[in-house]
């Protein structure tokens, strides 16, 4: 299993890393209680067991919002002697409420990440600069982990609407 966690901007990177160095999602004192952390490691105990089965995804879905409210109260519990490179306690402050409103967090399977079989892509967005008055264009770029086959096509923004209507097509 791997944790994902992405925020809006990638200068907030190094919160995450840090996030990450000091234990992450596996320290009992980012929880609420004892028992909250130990569900949690039951919960990915139990995940690791189970194949493609309808109670794996709802462990999926438990354990990734579990990690999002556990990043949560990580933030909340930064005190001044918490330090990165770019931020310290005052200057993670009013990043605070971006953190939250912009978190995600996803869990990928090893199987995945081993890149074994077909028909695990990845997507991303490539969109120019504006320039002399023209419009920006617009890529979408699916790529295959196992086998690297690549579709690029044309989009017309980079909304959700006109990126699923370009992978369609």
């Amino acid at each position: 299993m791997i944790i994902r966690i992405t925020l809006e901007s990638h200068k907030l990177t190094q919160i995450i890393e840090k996030y990450f160095d000091d234990g992450g999602c596996f320290v009992a004192t980012n929880y609420t209680s004892a028992e909250d952390y130990k569900e949690f490691m039951k919960n990915v105990e139990s995940y690791n067991r189970y194949s493609m089965s309808p109670q794996r995804t709802k462990l999926k879905e438990k354990i990734e919002e579990d990690i999002r409210q556990n990043f949560i109260n990580y933030i909340n519990n930064i005190n001044s002697n918490w330090k990165t490179e770019l931020f310290d306690y005052q200057k993670i402050i009013p990043y605070k409420d971006i953190i939250f409103r912009n978190i995600d967090v996803s869990l990928r399977d090893e199987l995945e990440n081993k890149r074994l079989e077909f028909g695990h892509f990845e997507a991303d967005s490539v969109v120019s600069c504006a320039c002399k008055g023209k419009t920006k264009a617009c890529l979408t770029v699916l790529v295959d982990r196992a086998t690297r086959y690549t579709l690029i096509r044309k989009t017309a923004s980079k909304t959700a609407q006109a990126t699923s209507t370009s992978i369609v097509a």
